[in-house]
């Protein structure tokens, strides 16, 4: 995935997690939180192996869009359960504004890393060397989510550390 189609799927995975979480967050729409985040642990773990497999897909857009309605429910399950039930709106608008600015601060950093190493390391080494790296790192990282929702157990605590 090149920098400006990272930057296209960032923003319709925002803007839909905000349109899901708001609902949830009203008590509209409900879902297990556990079975919410062990959704988004695939979603992450999905990806990751996509980026591996195949790293130019035509209909990520598409998939993201996906992936930030389940991202939002994930978002509104923790919110559902720290907001007081009669004054959600004022908290909810400053949380999306949180993981707005968040996001920018990601983006603006990462893809100016990534052009920095695509043109370092040259756009074909990039793709065939970091980009699997990265994304093994991320699909790891992902499987240790899954694990811990979907068993309930901590595995930094199972191994010890």
């Amino acid at each position: 995935m090149d920098d400006a189609c990272a930057a296209r799927h960032a923003a319709p995975h925002r803007d839909d997690h905000h349109r899901v979480h708001r609902p949830a967050s009203l008590g509209w729409v409900s879902l297990p939180s556990r079975l919410v985040e062990s959704l988004i642990a695939v979603s992450i773990l999905y990806t990751a192996i996509e980026n591996i497999v195949r790293p130019d897909v035509r209909w990520r857009f598409a998939l993201t869009f996906g992936f930030g309605l389940v991202h939002g429910l994930g978002f509104a399950s923790v919110l559902a359960v720290l907001l007081p039930p009669d004054h959600v709106i004022g908290p909810l608008l400053g949380f999306n504004l949180g993981v707005e600015i968040g996001q920018l601060v990601i983006v603006a950093i990462a893809l100016p890393l990534a052009w920095l190493a695509a043109r370092e390391l040259g756009a074909d080494r990039y793709r065939r060397g970091a980009m699997p790296a990265l994304s093994i790192a991320i699909a790891l990282l992902a499987i240790k989510w899954l694990v811990e929702r979907v068993f309930v157990v901590s595995l930094f605590t199972i191994w010890g550390m």
